[in-house]
């Protein structure tokens, strides 16, 4: 059965065969540990940031869509702490914020002191939808201050042409009541949109190959609601498949996001990323980016 399980959900490790780097024998859980060692090997590494930098990293204006209609929208990154799961699990193969982070705790005062700058610039472009992003999850308490963002809300409460904010997390830290709370504190015409690394709809692909360390039962957990919405992430390009797996998996995460009622569905596709399991498999010439 292990080596049956390897043939055919680990086929190939770029040019190199997982089963002369996984011995048949230990099965799933073995693959699994594997990975997650050589992901917190990576994860080891120096940090290239410093505690000083400033709690708003860096705010930039893109553009999104409401209702189909193209929107502008404020993309505001705040100094990284370090993804939780990074500490744990060793972190995503693909996700380079962790050289980036701090490691210390954004805390209120930090970030309650830079909110006015950053809803002057929402008022003075009339900017709808504000992204609040920290290279790992907003909501963990370990890693942003939950009152900060209370603080945040009920400032935007304050602008009527103010329509969404965007969260990432995963899905652990959305609980109910962290998100009662937040809708509370924003105007009852604006929403809260949370965006979730589901990355795949095949579990062995998410473990095995991405380290995502959950579940999909993880990501149906989490409560959506008229002014709760959810984006799914899609990952295009996950190490150890060949170009036509990464094709079908995409296609049907897709579907299945589609079928799960996904109010937006983000493909992200694969890039080198500095201090990453998949920068190394790629400067060692086990893995190519999809052509």
């Amino acid at each position: 059965m292990a080596d049956e399980f390897i043939h055919a959900e680990m086929p190939r490790l770029g040019r190199v065969s997982i089963r002369r780097a996984i011995p048949s024998a230990s099965g799933p859980v073995g693959a699994e540990g594997l990975l997650q060692a050589y992901c917190r090997r990576q994860w080891s590494r120096p940090r290239l940031s410093t505690c000083e930098t400033p709690a708003v990293a860096s705010q930039d204006e893109r553009s999104c869509h409401i209702d189909g209609i193209a929107v502008p929208r404020l993309v505001v990154t705040l100094r990284p702490a370090g993804c939780g799961w990074g500490s744990r699990g060793g972190g995503c193969v693909m996700c380079g914020h962790y050289l980036a982070s701090s490691g210390r705790t954004l805390n209120s005062r930090d970030a309650v002191s830079q909110w006015p700058s950053v809803v002057q610039e929402l008022a003075d472009g009339q900017i709808p939808v504000l992204c609040v992003y920290n290279g790992g999850n907003v909501l963990n308490p370990d890693e942003g201050d939950f009152d900060a963002l209370i603080d945040l809300c009920r400032r935007l409460a304050a602008l009527p042409f103010f329509k969404r904010l965007v969260l990432e997390t995963r899905p652990e830290f959305a609980l109910p009541d962290r998100i009662l709370t937040l809708l509370e504190s924003l105007a009852p015409s604006q929403s809260l949109m949370l965006g979730l690394g589901v990355e795949t709809a095949n579990e062995s692909i998410r473990h095995l190959c991405l380290n995502k360390g959950l579940s999909w039962s993880d990501f149906s957990s989490v409560q959506r609601t008229s002014r709760c919405l959810l984006r799914f992430y899609c990952f295009f390009g996950a190490p150890f498949l060949t170009e036509a797996e990464m094709l079908t998996d995409t296609f049907d995460s897709i579907l299945r996001f589609r079928q799960a009622e996904a109010d937006e569905i983000h493909v992200e596709s694969a890039t080198i990323q500095r201090g990453t399991l998949l920068n190394r498999l790629w400067r060692n010439d086990s893995y190519d980016l999809p052509s």
